[in-house]
């Protein structure tokens, strides 16, 4: 009896050793995957353009992680921003409206004025500008889907226009 248990103990021990390292695993994979929530998902964002001539590399929110980009009322959100300008302008503007109720209307609390730390002005044919936009959207509004525009103009007119469809919670 006695020894059989110990043949029996011996047996157990790679699996309860294998059991150990995985059960470890899994809490370092949840840790790391609650981790990454709590920094936030930064993801493109699928966009129409709306008119643009100079040429948009990439958008993307954060955090953001579905599409449409899911915004929660009362947190910072922000929008990164990659483009190619089309034209020389000392000014660089940004018109951002978003649907609601049918209508389009301003964006509140956003900075138009777009050489004032956003991007380096003034902008230079040719050029690549990046930069990033903060946005809080205020806890008055009613959670809802929408569509957001974002222009982007310059001495010459639209440089770059897109609109992308959100869910505000």
């Amino acid at each position: 009896g006695r020894r059989d248990y110990a043949a029996l103990r011996r047996c157990q021990s790679p699996i309860e050793s294998f059991l150990k390292i995985a059960s470890k695993m899994l809490r370092f994979v949840i840790a790391v995957a609650l981790f990454g929530f709590a920094m936030g998902q930064r993801s493109n964002i699928t966009y129409e353009d709306c008119g643009s001539k100079g040429e948009i590399l990439s958008a993307e929110i954060e955090p953001c992680d579905s599409d449409p980009c899911v915004i929660k009322r009362g947190e910072p959100t922000k929008i990164y921003f990659s483009l190619i300008s089309e034209q020389d302008s000392d000014t660089v503007t940004l018109d951002a409206k978003f649907k609601m109720f049918f209508v389009m209307v301003p964006i509140p609390g956003l900075e138009s004025d777009l050489c004032k730390g956003t991007i380096q002005c003034p902008v230079v044919k040719g050029q690549t500008y990046s930069g990033t936009i903060d946005v809080v959207v205020p806890r008055l509004f009613p959670p809802m889907k929408s569509t957001v525009q974002f222009r982007i103009t310059g001495d010459e007119g639209v440089s770059v226009c897109a609109k992308t469809k959100i869910i505000i919670e």
